[in-house]
């Protein structure tokens, strides 16, 4: 949870605090605002506008017509497209009404939520004067229920992210994420492009970032695949900057085309060449990278042809994009 709210929340916060205006953000945890906290209630009261973070619920909904009842500007973020989520991702059964729970006895059982969080979501787009969205489809999705939707991009702390130079006698194809990305790889055709290529070079070698649980989908290996758990965010540019020699960006379907662009982002701010596919997620990012159609042949010839010519790319992938 905290990873997204630090690229809705703290980052925007401290841009603000930094800005050298009379502009002011402050933080504050969402069940404190649900709570009508004292703390809460001394942000808010002195507050013009109140930013509320994804989860439009019960409690949050309540506190949200307290303050616009009171004339303050109230605006949703979010990032995700609840309404799309895949039957693989771990938030799928919440988003559709059902939870796993134990009864009296100890026996676990589905119980329902009512209403269905969508439709609470919903609900709370409603009553939102506004809401901003890292995805300009995500925006569009919602704006038969509110039009007042706005684009804004995830933006960096550029300070997480300085270029090493690496060696370049293993190639280390890298990937960094959370378990929602099964179907970015099942439907991309990457897997099977990985596993060829590690087949015909020796020197290859596969890095997967973050879940562990998406391991068992390679067929690579254990000499050529690697894996490396959670990292903290302060550390985890310093990680892709030490360990990737090309980033990989697979997105597949409509839940992944509502992504933002921090992959291929960080990719080019530490100066690494980078495959992604084609996709609304990156699609302004198109001039400074190889962007490649979701199958396997495209995948393995676009990735081989950056390991041919590796020191080309570096150069590339240090002048236009990183700039």
């Amino acid at each position: 949870e905290f990873n997204t709210s630090r690229w809705l929340c703290v980052f925007p916060a401290n841009a603000i605090n930094a800005s050298n205006t009379e502009n002011e953000a402050y933080l504050l945890p969402l069940e404190e605002f649900e709570k009508n906290t004292r703390e809460s209630q001394e942000i808010c009261s002195k507050s013009d506008v109140i930013v509320v973070e994804r989860n439009f619920r019960f409690d949050s909904l309540t506190s949200i017509v307290y303050w616009k009842v009171r004339g303050k500007v109230m605006v949703g973020i979010y990032d995700d497209a609840f309404q799309l989520i895949e039957d693989s991702n771990i938030s799928a059964e919440y988003w559709r009404g059902r939870v796993k729970t134990k009864d009296a006895e100890g026996k676990e059982v589905i119980q329902l939520i009512f209403p269905p969080p969508l439709t609470q979501f919903e609900w709370g787009l409603k009553i939102l004067h506004s809401y901003t969205c890292p995805s300009r489809i995500l925006v569009k999705d919602w704006k038969h229920v509110n039009p007042n939707g706005y684009y804004l991009p995830n933006y960096f702390e550029t300070k997480f992210y300085v270029p090493k130079e690496k060696n370049d006698e293993i190639i280390t194809l890298w990937w960094g994420g959370s378990l929602s990305h099964i179907e970015s790889f099942r439907n991309s055709g990457l897997i099977t492009a990985l596993e060829s290529i590690c087949k015909e070079r020796s020197n290859v070698k596969v890095k997967i970032c973050g879940d562990d649980r998406l391991m068992k989908f390679f067929n690579i290996p254990s000499t050529q695949l690697s894996f490396q758990p959670f990292t903290p965010y302060e550390k985890w540019g310093e990680s892709i900057a030490s360990g990737a020699t090309i980033g990989l960006a697979p997105l597949a379907g409509n839940y992944d085309s509502r992504r933002s662009w921090i992959k291929v982002i960080e990719y080019m701010l530490l100066k690494i060449p980078f495959v992604a596919s084609k996709s609304l997620s990156y699609q302004e990012l198109y001039q400074y990278g190889k962007f490649v159609n979701n199958d396997y042949l495209s995948w393995k010839n676009s990735i081989l042809n950056i390991i041919d010519n590796l020191k080309e790319k570096q150069q590339i992938a240090s002048k236009l994009p990183y700039e």
